[in-house]
């Protein structure tokens, strides 16, 4: 469809009747257009989209809740304000773009915050077959061997290996968990607490990864690699209930979808009821039941004090619009 130029000079509403027009024809029916600006005879108008999130009632499979993410100015269009010409736009790839990065926002926000009120119950999960991050490597050694001698204990590494290590002293030094002198690393004040302890040796382990993932939260994706699909799991599964605003029970098959996505390891979809069993066993998750079928939740403690993060939470509170609808 070709859409007709309008006459000069083109006025506020004239240039949002152009871009309405035109990001229905290229984009779709989700985004909308938003108030325009003019800035050096060129009107600059905002690109929203709110974006549906459906909760389907388990028992019937129908639409139970609607609940709309806000998305405000993933893209502009440009129009001259003399003709009325599009003088720039987003890709239509772009715009999907923006609304992923924004859907993965708020999924790492809620990351965050999960790890930071439940690090003592992510604590106890088993890390011994992790092998992507060696951080209960380190604070094992330390516990131990009271420090480590890089230059000899990490002359036995592939350099692949070798850089693992070293990324994961630092974040550990960030944490105050641990320090570097010269060569050495060595505990820090938290650890020598931790270490002061009468608690065992798997308890101050325990209590060490604690304490590294309630003030290391903040960097993410080093998390993510110690804590794998526990933290893909159970974050899908509290974001559900943050964004619908209720206790939402997520089904087994959506959890299969969320891993395949996530990993498209058909490896990992074996591991999946070992996953849920040890988040259960640890009180990150609650299981339920409905007509047969296995549904999991979250704990409505650590809900609750999630919720309560508002520094961790506020950037994307915005995003929620408030009212819902039954369907």
């Amino acid at each position: 469809m070709q859409v007709r130029l309008l006459e000069s000079p083109i006025n506020k509403k004239d240039a949002q009747k152009r871009a309405h027009l035109f990001v229905r024809e290229k984009y779709g029916n989700l985004p909308s257009v938003g108030i325009p600006e003019i800035q050096d005879n060129v009107w600059i108008i905002p690109i929203n989209v709110k974006y549906p999130r459906v909760f389907f009632e388990s028992a019937t499979n129908k639409p139970k809740k609607v609940r709309y993410m806000n998305f405000e100015r993933i893209g502009e269009i440009k129009i001259d304000a003399n003709n009325g010409d599009i003088v720039d736009k987003p890709r239509s790839w772009d715009i999907k773009s923006e609304i992923k990065g924004k859907l993965d926002f708020v999924q790492l926000t809620v990351q965050k915050a999960l790890v930071k009120t439940g690090a003592q119950n992510f604590s106890k999960l088993p890390f011994s077959e992790h092998m992507h991050t060696p951080i209960e490597d380190i604070i094992s050694f330390l516990l131990l061997k009271d420090k480590i001698d890089l230059e000899t204990e990490l002359s036995i590494l592939s350099e692949e290996e070798k850089e693992k290590y070293l990324k994961n002293i630092d974040l550990l030094i960030t944490t105050g968990l641990i320090r570097k002198n010269d060569n050495f690393v060595l505990p820090d004040n938290a650890f020598v607490e931790i270490e002061r302890s009468s608690d065992n040796i798997s308890s101050k382990l325990s209590k060490a990864l604690s304490y590294f993932f309630a003030q290391g939260y903040d960097n993410i994706s080093s998390i993510q690699q110690v804590l794998g699909p526990y933290l893909t799991i159970s974050g899908y599964i509290y974001g559900q209930s943050i964004e619908y605003d209720d206790i939402i029970p997520v089904e087994y098959s959506e959890i299969q979808a969320l891993i395949q996505q996530s990993y498209g390891q058909s490896i990992k979809q074996m591991k999946i009821p070992r996953y849920l069993i040890q988040l259960n066993e640890v009180g990150l998750l609650d299981q339920s039941s409905c007509r047969g079928e296995d549904m999991w939740l979250p704990k409505t403690d650590i809900l609750r004090s999630v919720r309560m993060e508002e520094t961790l939470l506020s950037p994307i509170r915005n995003m929620f619009i408030d009212s819902t609808a039954r369907v």
